[in-house]
């Protein structure tokens, strides 16, 4: 099996990261992985290029919220 797998896999069951549900309206890695409606693309893509951070601001403090609460 391939190592970075691997090693993915056991820093989950480690605790050393956390899984964290992203909408799929939400989800600017959708730009580069499938074709997307263009209402989706007009909403992500200021957020992919780095032009409107509220989008990944919004996003890192649900993280941190998860994460907080795991503890």
């Amino acid at each position: 099996m391939y190592l970075p797998y691997h090693y993915n896999k056991e820093v989950q069951e480690l605790g050393l990261s956390i899984v964290h549900y992203v909408r799929t309206k939400d989800n600017i890695s959708d730009l580069l992985t499938k074709a997307v409606k263009v209402a989706e693309f007009k909403a992500l893509v200021n957020a992919l290029t780095g032009h409107d951070v509220s989008l990944i601001n919004r996003l890192i403090a649900e993280a941190w919220v998860q994460i907080r609460s795991s503890m």
